[in-house]
């Protein structure tokens, strides 16, 4: 076990820790990652947890359906984290648009 508490295998026990930093994602590595939730205290929270990982970078947040549409075709992430009710105002997901 290392200084930082956590166990890496016997190929890293030697590594220092700024070599390990080193290992981390550059940026332009980094996993694209909208958020798309309308509730403004989770969409902090989501937030929070993802920009704490290193090898994910948050491009932006939506706070409904259709912005989330935009942005997608505007950003292109890579991953979309949606929350359960994204619906584009005026539909409410049971029924589709005629």
């Amino acid at each position: 076990m290392m200084s930082d508490g956590v166990c890496y295998p016997a190929r890293e026990r030697n590594r220092t820790m700024n070599d390990r930093k080193r290992m981390t994602p550059s940026k332009s590595k980094r996993i694209a990652v909208l958020l798309a939730e309308d509730n403004k205290i989770v969409r902090k929270g989501v937030r929070k947890l993802l920009g704490a990982e290193d090898d994910l970078r948050v491009v932006g947040e939506a706070k409904d359906g259709r912005q989330a549409v935009k942005m997608t075709r505007r950003l292109r992430p890579a991953v979309v984290v949606s929350g359960d009710g994204q619906n584009p105002p005026g539909r409410d997901g049971q029924n589709p648009p005629l």
